[in-house]
């Protein structure tokens, strides 16, 4: 009757959807913490781009070894490289649905950590996917399966 319905995928699907959002959590904490450390030093902008740097990379191999283990290139710097770049697009949909929503609707100009929330699930989903169906879409040879 179900047939279409397969469990098993679900299950793995929703897993595989909270390790990202750990590892998420995890690159936050990066970024915070490098930007905390080091904005006294090297001004609040650079430190930002150091964090930035750090964290793309720490959610880089926490992703490619725990989410997606099992997935992605051979090539690492190429991989690394497009990680970092479907990042980037992430970032920038995170950003501009917050400018959008600031200036498209009063109740979001009123609370605009509504439109922080709106833009950071917009972009959380736009790199999950990209990341599942671009960076770590093929299968390696003789993979472990995750933890």
């Amino acid at each position: 009757m179900l047939e279409w319905f397969d469990l098993g995928k679900l299950v793995t699907r929703y897993s595989q959807f909270l390790r990202f959002g750990c590892v998420g959590t995890v690159g936050f904490a990066v970024d915070a913490m490098v930007v905390w450390v080091f904005h006294a030093r090297l001004g609040a902008v650079l430190a930002q781009v150091c964090g930035f740097i750090l964290a793309v990379t720490a959610t880089w191999l926490l992703n490619r070894h725990w989410t997606f283990a099992g997935r992605g290139s051979s090539r690492l710097m190429w991989e690394w490289g497009r990680y970092v770049l479907a990042n980037g697009w992430g970032a920038l949909l995170n950003n501009g649905v917050y400018v959008l929503a600031i200036g498209s609707d009063e109740r979001f100009a009123h609370y605009p950590v509504m439109a922080v929330a709106l833009g950071s699930l917009m972009g959380m989903v736009a790199n999950y996917l990209a990341l599942r169906y671009w960076i770590f879409a093929q299968k390696k040879e003789n993979s472990k399966k995750p933890l």
